[in-house]
């Protein structure tokens, strides 16, 4: 990795750990950028901070025993899948996998037995406590999409941006769409890869790619001659979708 690259990759990742920000409207851009001799045009820009502070508005909740409890879903930068919960201001989190086996998370008002299996998450009090609560994926990735920074691309095609600071998950950069048939896909990046532009997707011919510029996130598409040997699709669907 060369000097210039590796000074990239170290602003993004202190972008990442900054403070949250309350998400604000996109501001959209279109103008020429010169890149490696090629134009690019740019689509838009999402800064950091916005993208980051989606994370606190992407929770779903539900009564669990004598309290409520707020479940959320989320990725990393190879594509794992990750499921956070929150009680009074407390967080904690596991790889999806991981929970096929059940967990145990406590928390101040109560400890809960926590399973996700088949793109769904149960959280059941224990003591004897009865209102188990139930999310499925579907409907945790739905509040990810409403409420994230959302980029279109064309008519069928948006992408809601997360950004993780780590450590669980570890930091990445996370674009979620929803297919024209319902499911939903996400498409991850590590703070690393963002210090060029890296191509997400490829629609009707044109390539649309991601870097980061500052605290920004500037997304740029390019007609596709000569860009398809860079393009690196990876895509993940999200289980129950």
């Amino acid at each position: 990795m060369d000097l210039a690259t590796a000074a990239r990759a170290v602003a993004m990742a202190a972008s990442l750990a900054g403070v949250d920000a309350p998400r604000a409207p996109l501001v959209p851009a279109a103008r020429p950028v010169k890149t490696a001799g090629a134009a690019l045009l740019e689509v838009a820009r999402v800064p950091l901070s916005q993208a980051q502070g989606a994370r606190e508005q992407g929770y779903v909740s539900r009564p669990a025993g004598f309290a409520a409890i707020e479940a959320a879903i989320a990725a990393d930068g190879t594509g794992d899948f990750w499921v956070r919960l929150r009680q009074d201001g407390r967080v904690l989190a596991w790889p999806a996998a991981e929970l096929e086996n059940g967990a145990r998370a406590c928390f101040p008002s109560a400890c809960y037995q926590v399973r996700a299996s088949g793109g769904r998450l149960t959280v059941e009090p224990e003591g004897g406590q009865e209102g188990r609560a139930a999310f499925s994926f579907d409907e945790l990735s739905a509040r990810v999409l409403a409420t994230a920074p959302r980029v279109k691309l064309s008519d069928s095609v948006q992408y809601s941006v997360v950004a993780e600071p780590g450590p669980r998950p570890a930091q990445s950069v996370v674009f979620w769409h929803r297919d024209l048939s319902g499911a939903v896909w996400l498409a991850y990046r590590a703070p690393a890869e963002l210090a060029r532009t890296t191509w997400l997707v490829v629609i009707d011919g044109v390539y649309f790619g991601v870097r980061q510029d500052g605290t920004d996130l500037v997304f740029e598409k390019k007609a596709g001659a000569g860009v398809s040997s860079l393009l690196k699709p990876r895509e993940r669907r999200l289980p129950g979708t």
